[in-house]
């Protein structure tokens, strides 16, 4: 009898299952109905073939309670037809490089280092094209469709609450709503600063950038990173550069430099240049000098004077050597607040980056008080490439921290400290949330006026999570820094539909 209840039971909940969920669905699961074409399988347009294969196979790509293993069809655009009986299909590339996208986009073109997600249907077949301007907007725009996009055309498409638990977009043969965005980045350079010893996971670090549509990584390091290759090779198949990051006259007894001879502290910087980052590889140079104080002098010289005298001196050799290298100066501004000393700072060679590192907490409000807009709008004007970069942000527990001790290898410390770390800070990654969301206005109001000014800054930067998924409050920073165009109530839903944990 025990037998014959759960029978009728299971009966029971298949026939309701089937009463909500559209027959036609049924019809596709199998394996589903899709294929990709796509343009190049190459970096970041490759990653985001396997984002695609990643975020659709828990719908189609195996059949519920056996392990029928299915695949994603993957069709070179221009060369064999492949499934021809699939009816649907996900157009993605460059579009000068795909001719199937290019022929549906018509006189559409995704936007200067952006990206052009739209949906539609004609003659029983559901399309979604992503276009980018680049590879690494191709995957920009992937992210885009999956995280944003998807769960609100298929709001459109069955406007049921009780199929929102269905995933039925991929499950379907129903016609699809047009549906198109078009997205810019407003400022180029969208930056992290972690320090290296604290990434765990490089891999996934990268993939999460990407996510976010942060473009580089700032990586700070004491010591030689062994596996420092690897790294980059995989930075660069996300679309991120890498920046390594080291001291320059800054550390243990900075206090003691002779400011009025910097030649030696120059010789030592450029051999340690030699020695340990140069052959790392990467895309730039980052570095900090004894700016971090809030000390105006040292040593009866302007911080402001020597610090300029040594940049100049250093980078000039640097460029000599690698004419092609980017060079970042991080600058703790709090010692350069004197009056003259930023027209000190502003004889720093116009060919270098400066990153003000101590902007203030992000958003302002509780962890910071309002932003210096005066002080920050001198501070951009003083050179032709300045960024800015904010702190106080959900991090690790700044209490325990400790320097590293010698060489090592970056981002291989396994899945077990990896779930330590995020475990570590979860208690307080409420609290932020809740703070972006009594004071983000504040902070979206500062980021529209900076670029609203005659000179805009460069770069964003964030001194943010180091353990993967981001949450909330680093979402909310990512999409300021790619664009303020769309309102704050609508970009901070966009940053709580990425931070959803992924099918």
């Amino acid at each position: 009898m025990k037998k014959l209840n759960t029978g009728i039971a299971m009966a029971c909940a298949a026939l309701a299952v089937g009463s909500i969920i559209p027959a036609e669905a049924a019809k596709v699961a199998r394996g589903g109905n899709w294929k990709v074409v796509y343009s190049s399988a190459e970096g970041p347009q490759g990653r985001a073939l396997e984002v695609l294969t990643e975020r659709i196979s828990p719908h189609i790509l195996r059949d519920q309670y056996i392990a029928t293993q299915h695949v994603l069809p993957m069709e070179k655009a221009g060369g064999e037809t492949v499934a021809p009986e699939k009816k649907h299909k996900i157009v993605v590339g460059i579009p000068s490089e795909n001719p199937v996208l290019k022929e549906m986009l018509g006189s559409s073109q995704p936007p200067e280092g952006g990206y052009l997600v739209r949906t539609g249907s004609e003659n029983g077949s559901n399309t979604v094209l992503i276009a980018g301007s680049t590879p690494e907007a191709v995957l920009w725009g992937t992210f885009d469709f999956l995280d944003t996009v998807l769960p609100d055309v298929e709001w459109k498409m069955f406007h049921d609450p009780h199929l929102m638990y269905a995933g039925l977009f991929f499950r379907t043969d129903r016609a699809f709503p047009k549906f198109e965005i078009s997205r810019r980045p407003e400022t180029p350079v969208r930056s992290i600063f972690a320090w290296g010893q604290v990434i765990d996971d490089y891999r996934s670090k990268f993939r999460e950038m990407a996510r976010a549509r942060f473009n580089r990584a700032i990586i700070w390091n004491k010591w030689q990173v062994l596996n420092a290759k690897e790294i980059v090779e995989c930075a660069y198949s996300w679309g991120v550069k890498v920046y390594w990051g080291f001291a320059w006259g800054w550390g243990d007894g900075w206090e003691k430099t002779d400011v009025h001879n910097l030649d030696k502290l120059a010789d030592s910087i450029i051999d340690e240049w030699h020695r340990v980052w140069k052959p790392m590889g990467g895309d730039g140079i980052y570095f900090q000098s004894f700016t971090e104080t809030s000390q105006q002098e040292l040593n009866g010289r302007t911080i402001a004077e020597a610090v300029t005298e040594l940049v100049n001196m250093v980078a000039k050799r640097m460029h000599e050597e690698s004419p092609d290298l980017d060079i970042v100066f991080g600058l703790h501004a709090n010692s350069i607040r004197k009056p003259g000393a930023t027209e000190a700072i502003a004889k720093t060679d116009p060919s270098l980056e400066i990153l003000w590192e101590n902007c203030g907490g992000f958003p302002f409000g509780d962890l910071g008080g309002g932003p210096d807009t005066a002080f920050c709008d001198k501070i951009v004007a003083m050179s032709p490439s300045v960024g800015l970069s904010w702190k106080a942000q959900l991090r690790l527990d700044w209490a325990t921290w400790c320097e590293p001790c010698g060489p090592f290898m970056l981002g291989c410390a396994g899945p077990t400290v990896k779930a330590a770390d995020r475990k570590s800070i979860e208690h307080r990654g409420n609290f932020f949330d809740e703070v972006w969301m009594k004071d983000g206005k504040v902070a979206y109001d500062f980021v529209k006026h900076m670029r609203a000014g005659a000179k805009k800054p460069v770069e964003f930067n964030g001194v943010a999570e180091y353990t993967p998924p981001y949450g909330f409050t680093t979402h909310c920073q990512a999409e300021l820094f790619w664009s303020t165009e769309d309102s704050w109530e609508e970009i901070m839903r966009r940053a709580r539909a990425r931070a959803r944990p992924e099918w």
